[in-house]
This record gives structure tokens, C-alpha cells and sequence, in this order.
């Protein structure tokens, strides 16, 4: 099996096996969840901080000793909205730049 080959059939493995993880809940997610949503590894500290980002959707605690949970909505608008908004500000200096050598 040629590389390209195996590394899209791990690949989809991986896509499956997350996907299982993540229907465990329709509504909540835990804090490997959210980390793998985020594509990070689960307990990283590059998931950490940003889960710990004040403009990150805050947890909730559904039991004195429970563990911290998130509403899936509310990770997934957050995802949206850091995506759309690196996508403009990354298209935003090559529209200006484009504009000024149009310009001269």
C-alpha cells in the first residue's frame, strides 16, 4: 500500500474514532471533547489555555464533585467565530495590499 493510501485510511480512522467519542453526548462536552474539537490532543496544554481564553464559552459544573462540562452549541459558535475571524483578518492585509498596487 503506497503511502499517500494508508496515511488517508489512518486518517479516516482517526475521523471515526473521534466521531464516536464525540456522540457520547449530543449536548455536553468534557474537557478532552472540547480538545479534540479544538484538534488537540486531550489534557495538552495548548487545550488548556485556550479552554482557559476569557472569550472561551465558560463550563459548567452540573454536580458539587462533577466534572466541567460545555454546551456543544456554545463550542462550536466559538469555533466558528475564531475561524471566520482569522479567515478575514488573514484575506484583510492581501485585499489591501491588492488595492494599493491597483491604486499606483
Amino acid at each position: 500500500m503506497n503511502k499517500a493510501i494508508k496515511m488517508k485510511s489512518e486518517l479516516e480512522e482517526a475521523v471515526k474514532a473521534v466521531t464516536k467519542k464525540l456522540r457520547k453526548s449530543e449536548y455536553l462536552l468534557t474537557a478532552s471533547d472540547v480538545a479534540l474539537l479544538l484538534g488537540f490532543e486531550p489534557g495538552s496544554e495548548s487545550a488548556q489555555i485556550v479552554m482557559a481564553a476569557g472569550s472561551f464559552p465558560e463550563s459548567r459544573q452540573f454536580t458539587p464533585n462533577g466534572r466541567k462540562m460545555w454546551r456543544r452549541k456554545d463550542v462550536i459558535e466559538w469555533i466558528d467565530w475564531h475561524y471566520d475571524a482569522i479567515q478575514a483578518a488573514q484575506q484583510s492585509p492581501r485585499q489591501s495590499r491588492g488595492s494599493s498596487v491597483a491604486a499606483s
